[in-house]
């Protein structure tokens, strides 16, 4: 995963080396930090409007806070009201206006949304293949006009959207190459014009 931070650079989460790495408008490595006393397995990024950064790390079961400005180690989510919530978080987005986040978990196969103090406000999804029904919901994006939450469901072949509260707005794609067709969806967000732009991961293309 990947954020632009609030100073225009580009933040990184590299899972396989372990550590977040921040790029200038030049695609100049600027710093790169990880967690102190404990490993850091990255999968998704985010940030707060308070400069910190989140992050979703899958192998330790946390969403885990750091100060933008030190990139140090604030107090883990997971070690404060969500522990034992997460059992593979791998997507992280927030929603500015509600100043809520939300955190998809491809190892209980649901939605959790949070405040910015990691309390638990509500989560829905559990495994399956209907309407609020999950197969591995690998990456979420919440679109900045509607607030609607925005799922790619990678063993479903499919993008599902909700609102915030939960309740299914509708479906995007079925299993296929064709066009509207998906194939193990991955990243998605929602651009300023209203469309969803997905990872067609195993068509290897992008959809619109």
């Amino acid at each position: 995963g990947l954020h632009f931070l609030q100073n225009g650079h580009l933040a990184v989460a590299l899972y396989g080396a372990k550590n977040i790495q921040v790029y200038d408008d030049q695609g100049k490595l600027t710093s790169a930090f990880r967690a102190s006393g404990e490993d850091l397995w990255p999968r998704d990024i985010t940030v707060l409007q308070n400069n910190i950064i989140l992050v979703a790390d899958s192998h330790t079961q946390k969403i885990r806070p750091f100060k933008m400005d030190a990139y140090t180690s604030k107090k883990d989510f997971a070690d404060l009201h969500a522990r034992h919530l997460f059992k593979e978080p791998t997507s992280v987005a927030v929603c500015h206006r509600k100043k809520h986040i939300v955190v998809s978990d491809t190892g209980n196969n649901d939605i959790t949304i949070l405040n910015t103090n990691g309390q638990l406000q509500h989560r829905f999804g559990c495994h399956g293949n209907g309407d609020v029904e999950f197969d591995n919901p690998e990456f979420i994006s919440v679109d900045p006009f509607t607030d609607r939450i925005i799922v790619s469901d990678c063993n479903n072949h499919c993008v599902k959207i909700y609102d915030f509260e939960g309740r299914f707005v509708c479906r995007i794609g079925e299993h296929g190459q064709q066009v509207g067709q998906l194939s193990h969806p991955g990243g998605v967000v929602a651009d300023d014009q209203g469309n969803i732009i997905v990872a067609d991961g195993a068509n290897n293309r992008v959809c619109v």
